[in-house]
């Protein structure tokens, strides 16, 4: 082998060798534990999470989202399923819908759209009667609120279960839920003039409808369905028998279709509802 120039020995290289890796392998873990100091000091804090912001009107606090979110105070952004957030927010019984989307710095963002409260049901609970308050839906938002809110009363709803927040009102009655959620956002005013919807069954188990305006009192029984053309020729059929000076009957049958049938003490009469009335009313006039 011939003699290397340098004068060094094999020994010798191996040494400079060996220090290379150590002086590079140190280099590493000190570029290692700097990076580790700016995560930890300067873009960890950027990702744990500080603020949830709402978008909506839950009557929810900060404390309440935070478990319903299943959000602790030292969790990350990185960390969130945003899947499983939304699903545990969309299952209270106040909220219709949700989204979560995250903000950096440490900002969890939540779009949640409330229920909007329809109408109100009794149920008797713990020997005392409560309101059960559902959506358009026929979700029950609500049981034994602190206030009562101003709403038509459902009236004749048999609860085979204690009713909980949550819980759908049986399917047979959810068309006439439909009904009355389709009055309301077409007509609020035809709407606020509904006091109570009776709901009984035919001896066939068919559903069998009345409401009491709240203006008259008087019951309107409508049949089967909740139709909003009958409830406005109802209406107009009151507003005839008031202008005529006659006695409200405790009944009118309107389950005939165009007729109503006034309930009075000689036995059953006809009431024509003119249509002319009724496209005043449908006008708001």
């Amino acid at each position: 082998m011939p003699p290397d120039p340098s004068g060094s020995g094999p020994w010798e290289r191996v040494v400079r060798r060996a220090a290379r890796v150590v002086l590079l392998a140190g280099g590493v873990v000190v570029v290692g534990l700097l990076i580790q100091v700016v995560f930890s000091g300067l873009i960890a804090p950027q990702f744990r999470i500080r603020e949830i912001v709402v978008h909506g009107d839950l009557p929810l606090s900060t404390v309440e989202l935070r478990r319903l979110a299943g959000i602790d105070s030292g969790d990350h952004l990185l960390d969130v399923d945003k899947h499983a957030v939304t699903e545990r927010i969309s299952a209270h019984p106040l909220v219709q819908s949700a989204s979560v989307r995250t903000r950096i710095p440490g900002t969890l963002e939540i779009n949640a759209v409330r229920r909007r409260p329809l109408a109100m049901a009794l149920a008797t609970i713990d020997d005392r009667s409560v309101a059960v308050v559902f959506d358009a839906s026929g979700v029950i938002m609500q049981v034994d609120p602190a206030s009562i809110p101003e709403l038509p009363i459902v009236s004749g709803l048999q609860f085979a279960r204690r009713p909980r927040p949550g819980v759908v009102l049986p399917d047979d009655l959810l068309p006439a839920v439909t009904a009355l959620a389709s009055i309301r956002d077409g007509d609020v005013r035809l709407f606020g003039l509904i006091s109570e919807l009776v709901v009984t069954t035919t001896d066939a188990g068919a559903l069998d409808l009345s409401f009491y305006p709240s203006s008259y009192p008087v019951a309107v029984r409508l049949g089967p369905r909740l139709d909003v053309e009958a409830i406005r020729h109802a209406f107009v059929a009151l507003e005839v028998l008031g202008a005529g000076g006659a006695q409200m009957p405790p009944e009118i049958d309107f389950r005939a279709g165009e007729a109503v049938y006034v309930e009075s003490a000689g036995g059953r009469s006809q009431v024509a509802a003119p249509r002319a009335v009724a496209g005043r009313l449908r006008g708001g006039g």
